[in-house]
Formats: structure tokens, C-alpha cells, sequence
């Protein structure tokens, strides 16, 4: 029997038919397009923010918005992130206009920048020069004037073309400049009333502090949306449909409610073992999806990570360790460091410490979404695997 490709996707954007539970959020989006606000996009790593944004964009593109996306991770530097908010402008604005790129840059005309165009329909490669020695005010007040360019290039275009820049990351760029960056780009793009702004972050917990903290200089800088697990009553059909369209049967739903309570509900992890199921009814080693086979796969899936999910426990300390195995003890319930101390008899100061530290590296995050704080591994395989690993210890 041969089969498709492989269904389930993970470590990539999804095309918008894929998009599992996602619907009020890209509503919620593509809003904010349309009207010019700025909207903050908050969830942990593996929540889908990335192809919410990506659905977003390439929706509205359709409606006749101009909506650029960069991303901060993947801009090694200001002058990139700046550069590829230029190409943006002249592969949109300019699309298919063989002077594009020229037209693009005499928006951003405070910039020292070298532009090489790569010929109608391809992409346009822009570097913005900067100092190696300026410092982050200086490098914040090129992306400030960038930004502040771009609102002038809004005002020449008509109203059925609203533009919006998409900065995905943002938690990453404001964690590397701080507080004072904060402060200068509230201060620019509070005033535009012409460009509509979505930041992206999953640093879950510098995010909030940023837009909720009254001495932050986004505090109410625009609506926070935050971005949880996908509810089990989206996911049950969509999986069973994934499976039985390629002539799987199931056993009623209790398959993919085992995938998804394994996978916690987060969409990175369900695509993975929905995945790695898939792959093995497909060699053979029958066509129904049990309980037994996903068990049977996920212990195949934790295994297969095993060396990553070492090296990764290998760089936390002592201290760090002892904190997270108590963390994911308390099952979602936040713990006060003074409990914690307590539990694995260290300093409550230094579990202040170590605490910070896994939300610092994105192992733990606070997540709001039910109305009710709960603390959670931002992978729930590698939780999963600590709490094998303490099971092989004792």
C-alpha cells in the first residue's frame, strides 16, 4: 500500500487550512491590520504564533494590505532587521516595479545603507550600515527612524491599503537592549497613526512585565493577546480526519486524546507524535490507531531526544535541576520560591535565582490563558523525560 506525505507538520509555518484552533486569534489579527493598532502577541515557543502571523499576513495581503514581516532571530544584527523591513517595503509597496528597491530606499533616506536589486519577482537584499562601535541608544534610533520613515511612506498610500509591521520576536530584541530601548520605540510608534504594529514574543513572562507593569513604557502601549494550548474539542476531529484520510481507522477518539494529553495540548508536540504515529502505521506494523501504539510511540519519541534533552539538562546547575523536578511536581500550581526552598532544602534567595534562570531559557513559562495562573514546561516532552529519568534513579 502506498501512502501521502506525511500529514502532520511541526517545526515549520502552516498553511492557514492547517491551522488547528486558531481562528478567534487570526480574527483577532487581522483586526488590528485593518484598523492600525498594536496588538502584542504573547506565547510560549511551539503555540503556533509564528504561522498566526504568517496566516495573517498572507490574508490580508489578499484584502490588499501591505503587512511586512520580519523576524528578530533571524536578523543577526539591527542593521538586518532594518535591511529586511526595506526589502519588505520595495518587494510590497514596489512589487514587480523594476526601480523598487531605489523607490524603497528614498523613504529611509537617514540611513546609510547598500542596496543591490535582484531583478523583478526575486529578493531584494538590503544592508544597512552601522557602526560596529555605536552603542544600543544609537542602534535603537536607526530602527526608530526606520520606523518613523515607514510612517511617512503609510501617509502617501490610500486607505485601502493599510500597512502594518510585523516584528516577531520583539521579546528577543527588547531582552538584548532593555528598558531605555523599550522606551524609545514606545516613544515612536505611540505617535504613528498611519502604521498598525503586532509584536510577537514568546518570552512569555518578559512580555507581560513589558505591557502590564505601570512602570514599563509599554504599559497599555496596545491589547495583549496571549496565545495557549489549543482546545481538545479542535484537535479530536482534525486528527481523526488526518488519520482516516489516509484509510486509518481509530479506536473512537481515545487515540488522539491520548496524543493529546501526552503532548499536553501544545501544537509543536501533538504534530510531532501525531507524526511519528503516523510514520509507523504506515510501516506496516498495522492500520489502526490504538492506545497502545501511541504509548508505544511516544516512548520512541522521548527516546529519540534523549541526547538533546541531555545536553540541555547538563547545562542547567545543581540548583536549577532540584528547582525544575519540584516545578513539575507541583503540576501546574505556582509555588512560592519559599516552598520550593523548602522542598529541596536550598536558600530561598538562591531558588529566587534559579527560578529566573528557567524562565529566562524558555523552560518554564506562566501561562494565563484559563483565567487562572498555572506554571508550564515550555516542552512537556522534556518534562517528561526528567521524570523518567528520576523514575530510573530511584
Amino acid at each position: 500500500m502506498e501512502f501521502d506525505r506525511n500529514p502532520f507538520h511541526y517545526g515549520s509555518d502552516f498553511e492557514l487550512d492547517d491551522i488547528v484552533g486558531r481562528k478567534d486569534e487570526i480574527v483577532h489579527a487581522k483586526r488590528a491590520v485593518r484598523d492600525g493598532q498594536r496588538l502584542f502577541l504573547i506565547g510560549a515557543r511551539g503555540f503556533g504564533k509564528t504561522s498566526i502571523l504568517r496566516a495573517t499576513q498572507a490574508s490580508m495581503s489578499q484584502e490588499g494590505a501591505i503587512v511586512l514581516y520580519v523576524n528578530v532571530e533571524t536578523s543577526p544584527d539591527v542593521g538586518s532587521l532594518v535591511g529586511d523591513i526595506i526589502a519588505g517595503v520595495a518587494a510590497q509597496v514596489f512589487e514587480g516595479e523594476e526601480d523598487g528597491i531605489q523607490k524603497a530606499c528614498q523613504f529611509f533616506f537617514h540611513l546609510e545603507m547598500t542596496c543591490r536589486f535582484a531583478g523583478a519577482g526575486r529578493e531584494v537584499p538590503v544592508r544597512v550600515e552601522i557602526d560596529r562601535a555605536a552603542g544600543k541608544f544609537r542602534q535603537m534610533e536607526v530602527l526608530s527612524g526606520t520606523l518613523n520613515s515607514l510612517n511617512r511612506l503609510a501617509q502617501t498610500l490610500p486607505e485601502s491599503r493599510p500597512l502594518t509591521l510585523i516584528i516577531d520576536e520583539f521579546s528577543t530584541l527588547m531582552a538584548r537592549f532593555g528598558v531605555t530601548a523599550e522606551a524609545q520605540i514606545r516613544s515612536v510608534v505611540q505617535r504613528h497613526q498611519n502604521v498598525g504594529y503586532i509584536f510577537a514574543g514568546s518570552n512569555v513572562g518578559l512580555m507581560t512585565d513589558m505591557t502590564t507593569k505601570y512602570s514599563r513604557p509599554f504599559y497599555h502601549g496596545g491589547d495583549n493577546l496571549y496565545i495557549g494550548r489549543v482546545p481538545s474539542g479542535d484537535f479530536v476531529p482534525w486528527l481523526n480526519k488526518q488519520f482516516k484520510a489516509e484509510g486509518f481507522a481509530t479506536e473512537e477518539t481515545e487515540p488522539v486524546l491520548r496524543i493529546l494529553s501526552l503532548a499536553e495540548d501544545v501544537p509543536y508536540n501533538v504534530q510531532m507524535l501525531a507524526h511519528n504515529c503516523w510514520n509507523e502505521l504506515c510501516s506496516g506494523k498495522g492500520l489502526k490507531l490504538t492506545v497502545e501504539l501511541v504509548e508505544i510511540v511516544f516512548a520512541q519519541t522521548i527516546q529519540s531526544l534523549n541526547s538533546s534533552f541531555e545536553e540541555r539538562w547538563s547545562r542547567l546547575t545543581p540548583l536549577q535541576q532540584k528547582t525544575l523536578s519540584a516545578v513539575l511536581h507541583g503540576k501546574g500550581q505556582r509555588m512560592k520560591p519559599a516552598e520550593i526552598a523548602s522542598s529541596i532544602e536550598s536558600p530561598a534567595s538562591s531558588v529566587r535565582s534559579a527560578l529566573r534562570a528557567l524562565y529566562r531559557r524558555n523552560i518554564l513559562w506562566d501561562d494565563w490563558t484559563l483565567r487562572k495562573l498555572y506554571v508550564r514546561p515550555q516542552d512537556p516532552f522534556f518534562a517528561r523525560w526528567i521524570r523518567m529519568r528520576e523514575m530510573k534513579l530511584k
